[in-house]
């Protein structure tokens, strides 16, 4: 109820390849991320995971550990629309800002092993409002998309593996590991449903 009026409200999940990103194209200006966290695979925070808590133990995009925010802010950057603001936890906000350089970071906790400390809500919220006015005031450019993403895939079951061993592409490292292409964001999600079968 706080927000403007002509703002639309999207929740739940749309069974679209976007995934969190549903919806997004070349009409929007810019993305904006709050609450984010460290990946799978990271000791950034005790909330750590990519895409989920059950399947997947890492992602790591060109020889990089990967979160949430790179597989969103790939999917708005495929779509010509700049990531512009992040706030989360310490260990995000750095990598989302060498992942996208200019983009304005907010870090409102720092984590220790299964703890966090976090700065007071109010205060939070201030620094979050503050950070998304400064971003929407420069001129942060559309991070660069590779043309060809390179995936590794680290599962929490074998089983998960031998199975994703199968697409068409695919080539098993280890037990729990395999390697795949993509030539997009919506490539590798639909890669990544049908591992899951």
């Amino acid at each position: 109820e706080l927000l403007p009026k002509g703002t639309t409200l999207h929740r739940g999940w749309a069974s679209d390849p976007a995934t969190m990103m549903a919806g997004v194209d070349q009409s929007f200006d810019g993305a904006l991320y709050i609450g984010y966290h460290a990946p799978g695979g990271s000791g950034g925070s005790p909330l750590a995971h990519t895409i989920s808590n059950t399947n997947y133990s890492w992602f790591k995009v060109n020889g990089k550990l990967a979160s949430e925010f790179t597989f969103n802010s790939l999917y708005a950057a495929e779509r010509g629309v700049p990531s512009l603001f992040l706030s989360g936890d310490a260990w995000i906000c750095s990598a989302a800002e060498s992942e996208n350089p200019g983009m304005v970071t907010v870090p409102v906790k720092t984590c220790v092993g299964g703890s966090t400390y976090s700065i007071h809500p109010e205060e939070a919220c201030d620094r979050i409002y503050n950070g998304v006015k400064e971003a929407l005031q420069r001129e942060i450019p559309v991070r660069a998309v590779p043309e060809v993403l390179d995936v590794e895939i680290r599962m929490n079951s074998h089983m998960m593996a031998d199975g994703a061993a199968h697409i068409p592409g695919a080539v098993r490292i280890d037990a729990n590991t395999v390697r795949l292409t993509a030539e997009s964001i919506v490539d590798l999600t639909l890669k990544r449903w049908t591992m899951q079968g």
